[in-house]
């Protein structure tokens, strides 16, 4: 007899737009709230445990647009990214613990830290990949240890400094919500390894 997990599945919430036939402009079907209700609505009939809010520049918000998602459903968990070097590690370990806790334990972080420079540098973020990928593992253990620690949590690293810093709440989801990574770079295998709960692939 072989040990088996259950298969997992995952849908995707196309706030950047849809179409009803690729590469057929006239086919499109433009973002809206309303679309993605119906989206969302779908994937959670249809069994789908996660829902991947994308956060390329052309997409909606993410976080804002997960809790809308969160607060319209009952089971499906919005998959949000955590990017290093556009929030603050301190306040996205709060902003991800209160989202945990406002939706019943739904949510699940998405590290991504490989997107292409160039749309990194357009939205002010001056990191190359391989400085992107060291930030993201700092940023990473600071939440973690925001997230399980009882104290305050002090931590000296090349890219932050944290001196006593405290969290209220903390994660429902015990002893945090599952990490998830995609990336093919050696880079990335690393820290997914080190880090993510589940490794995405393409």
């Amino acid at each position: 007899m072989t040990n088996s997990q259950p298969i997992e599945l995952g849908w995707f919430l196309p706030t950047a737009g849809d179409s009803t036939a690729f590469g057929v402009a006239d086919a499109s079907v433009d973002s809206s709230p309303e679309f993605f209700a119906r989206v969302v609505d779908a994937a959670e009939a249809a069994g789908f445990e996660y829902l991947l809010v994308p956060v390329a520049n052309e997409c909606w918000e993410a976080y804002v647009t997960g809790a809308f998602i969160a607060a319209q459903t009952n089971k499906i968990a919005p998959l949000i990214a955590a990017r290093p070097g556009y929030v603050n590690p301190v306040l996205l370990a709060k902003m991800i613990a209160t989202f945990d806790q406002m939706s019943g334990g739904r949510i699940c972080v998405n590290l991504i830290a490989g997107q292409a420079d160039r749309e990194i540098l357009a939205e002010g973020v001056k990191f190359n990949k391989e400085d992107r990928y060291a930030l993201m593992e700092e940023e990473v253990e600071i939440m973690k240890a925001l997230w399980t620690t009882d104290g305050p949590v002090h931590f000296e690293g090349v890219y932050h400094h944290i001196d006593g810093a405290r969290i209220s709440p903390k994660p429902l989801q015990q002893p945090y919500p599952r990490f998830f990574l995609g990336g093919g770079s050696e880079a990335a295998w690393d820290l997914s390894a080190k880090h993510s709960d589940v490794h995405l692939f393409w």
